[in-house]
């Protein structure tokens, strides 16, 4: 969380909650910041710079022993979709 241009890590209230909602950021006269979710308070640690994101890998799941990627299929030239022809040649007759 960024408070006033510094960073702060914010513990959860249960570890099974996830961190989600809104925070309330009191600043009291003596100049003490407290950090609040509904009625009970956050604890927190104020950190040295902005925490960088961790670099999000893809995970690929292993291909089975023998098998391998197969490359873009094209069908012969003797393919019986080949042998359509809509909208060419004649047209069919409605009843």
């Amino acid at each position: 969380m960024r408070f006033e241009n510094q960073f702060f890590q914010l513990q959860p209230l249960r570890k099974t909650l996830p961190g989600r909602g809104k925070v309330l950021v009191q600043r009291y006269l003596d100049g003490s910041l407290h950090f609040r979710q509904g009625e009970k308070e956050l604890a927190y640690t104020l950190l040295p710079a902005r925490p960088q994101p961790a670099p999000q890998q893809r995970k690929r799941k292993p291909l089975p022993e023998g098998t391998a990627i197969m490359e873009k299929y094209v069908p012969p030239a003797n393919h019986p979709w080949r042998r359509l022809r809509f909208g060419k040649g004649t047209s069919l007759q409605r009843s």
